[in-house]
């Protein structure tokens, strides 16, 4: 690391980071596309099996996405 430089110079100026590493932008995409893909395989189930548990884990998944989209809102301040 350069003398005088900021460990997150390499960010946009008031770009936050997730973790000290990974810039926030980058997690809700990666977490928007997982969302999507989760709503993918549970509206297969729901049609080919009619399986009533992949809305349970669907709602579990956002439940996750919205814990850790406001964790990182808190975290922020």
């Amino acid at each position: 690391m350069t003398p005088g430089r900021s460990e997150n110079s390499h960010l946009h100026p008031g770009q936050k980071v997730w973790g000290g590493s990974v810039p926030l932008d980058q997690v809700f995409v990666k977490y928007g596309l997982a969302l999507l893909w989760v709503v993918g395989v549970a509206a297969l189930l729901q049609t080919l099996l009619n399986v009533e548990l992949a809305l349970v884990a669907l709602s579990a998944f956002y439940g996750l996405f919205l814990t850790m989209w406001l964790w990182s809102l808190l975290k922020g301040r």
